[in-house]
């Protein structure tokens, strides 16, 4: 069999995002998210969402994660996964948080390092992951080149991301510039590249899109964020989901009235989060 068969077939198993498909799978990893989760309804929707992007993927080793945090997520959206060999995250707190939980059965090993600077040699990985990350990243420019360095020629790129849509989306329902400036800075995004934007990017660093598709189109993000207002909203000094996590406050809400009602909502929303023009972009790039 050629090499070109080979990545054929490979790029042909990295492409569909089949499991939004299975209802089964579907509702399992949207309780997963609720049984744990039910105070931050925003990441139960955006979380279910991509978990069912990423699970079940064929990845070939040695597996590069960018962005790990605490591992707490990962240790749900990657579940359905073989495991990571290496995970990095420029947190020094998450990365030592993740350690001592012995990495959530998920990574082999995680490092502080970080993604614009890494110390990997060149050619050190056949797959790198990155979930919501580069937003967050200051130097995204920089960190695309590290990603084509480290990683292998044929292999994969695989990451999410908030488009220029996310902003307009926000706008649109109603969202002010302060009020945008300060979500920005809550959530520490650093950045909206359009799809162009990262196809040319992407191919400035030998990294060729071989599949993209957006998700949480308007009436998904609608639904969002409105989760996420409530979740940030400030009652006293912190926010609501704070107190609802780990203050006496929280054990005396009834959250066994809420979850059945989030479930119904985000399998709503998770149902329609591939329909339209979205949001927020999955792309597949390899390494040419």
């Amino acid at each position: 069999m050629s090499n070109r068969t080979v990545l054929n077939r490979q790029d042909s198993i990295n492409k569909e995002i089949t499991l939004i498909k299975d209802e089964e799978i579907t509702r399992s990893v949207i309780s997963l998210f609720i049984e744990n989760y039910w105070f931050a309804p925003q990441d139960c929707l955006l979380r279910s969402i991509e978990t069912l992007i990423w699970a079940k993927r064929t990845f070939i080793k040695p597996i590069l994660d960018i962005g790990t945090g605490d591992g707490k997520m990962s240790r749900f959206m990657l579940s359905m996964n073989q495991k990571v060999d290496v995970g990095i995250d420029i947190d020094s707190k998450a990365v030592s948080n993740a350690i001592k939980n012995k990495n959530f059965g998920i990574y082999d090993k995680i490092f502080v390092e970080d993604a614009s600077k890494m110390s990997f040699p060149n050619s050190s990985f056949n797959t790198i992951l990155s979930n919501s990350t580069f937003e967050h990243i200051q130097k995204d420019l920089e960190a695309i080149k590290e990603v084509s360095r480290v990683l292998k020629k044929d292999g994969y790129f695989y990451v999410t991301l908030p488009l220029p849509s996310h902003q307009k989306f926000l706008k649109r329902l109603g969202v002010g510039k302060e009020e945008l400036h300060k979500y920005n800075e809550r959530v520490v995004h650093y950045h909206y590249r359009s799809f162009n934007e990262w196809i040319d990017l992407l191919k400035k660093n030998n990294l060729k899109v071989i599949y993209s598709k957006s998700y949480i189109p308007l009436r998904v993000e609608k639904i969002w964020y409105i989760f996420h207002k409530i979740a940030t909203f400030k009652p006293y000094r912190r926010e609501l989901w704070s107190y609802l996590k780990d203050s006496p406050y929280g054990k005396l809400f009834p959250s066994f009235i809420v979850k059945p009602f989030l479930k119904k909502i985000i399998l709503f929303s998770v149902k329609k989060a591939f329909n339209g023009d979205g949001a927020w972009l999955f792309l597949v790039a390899r390494k040419v």
